[in-house]
């Protein structure tokens, strides 16, 4: 009776132990997952202060990619066309350009960035609102705060890439899997003839995401 009680405690530590380092993974994986990866800041203008817009790019939970140019060969639709090549490239990304010469501007969402129109009109407002004559690093600034503010307002805000979500569903069965295993194993068995009567026939069956909008959005045009 000893022995099979050390035996049943023993597992019950050790079930403890499993759970507590799949809550660790967890965990790492929110923190992580919460902030953006590095996005590209090539200041070919020369006129952003890198390190406040590099700063304030990483409170973002979407990685934002930067230009800034003085020499466009190229009409305001031009301009916006390559911002747009450079998003189809980046699904996950922001691509934002900026020509000082001509005072274009476009900022772009890649197709799994999913904000409403008119959260990329407010962007593109905050940024003509601040930049004036020739601001251009409050005016960045402006428009990643009110990318924040939006990302934080839908289903994006938690950060979650499809790498990160895969990561925690995988995580997720490992706990069911192993928890199962050692209920098992300290009821004797019992639990075997629970399963055969009792299964799951469900399943996620919603479709749609973030009902704000579809992906692939943009604001921008003259200042």
């Amino acid at each position: 009776m000893r022995i099979d009680m050390s035996r049943r405690l023993g597992n019950l530590a050790l079930i403890c132990v499993l759970s507590s380092l799949l809550a660790l993974s967890v965990s790492l994986l929110v923190s992580q997952s919460a902030l953006a990866a590095s996005g590209i800041l090539k200041d070919d203008a020369h006129v952003l202060n890198a390190q406040q817009v590099m700063a304030e790019a990483n409170n973002l939970s979407k990685t934002i990619d930067i230009y800034t140019t003085n020499s466009f060969n190229g009409d305001k639709n031009a301009f916006e066309d390559d911002i747009k090549e450079k998003a189809n490239k980046e699904p996950g990304h922001f691509e934002m350009g900026i020509d000082t010469a001509h005072r274009y501007f476009w900022l772009q969402g890649g197709s799994n960035i999913e904000l409403k129109q008119s959260q990329y009109d407010a962007a593109y407002e905050a940024f003509k609102n601040k930049v004036g004559s020739n601001n251009y690093t409050e005016g960045t600034l402006a428009l990643l705060r009110s990318l924040e503010e939006s990302l934080k307002g839908g289903n994006t805000s938690d950060g979650f890439g499809e790498g990160a979500h895969s990561a925690l569903v995988c995580l997720g069965a490992l706990a069911l899997g192993i928890g199962l295993f050692f209920f098992n194993r300290l009821t004797g068995g019992r639990f075997r003839g629970y399963r055969r009567h009792h299964s799951w026939h469900g399943g996620y069956s919603g479709g749609g995401g973030f009902g704000g909008g579809g992906g692939g959005g943009g604001a921008g045009g003259s200042f």
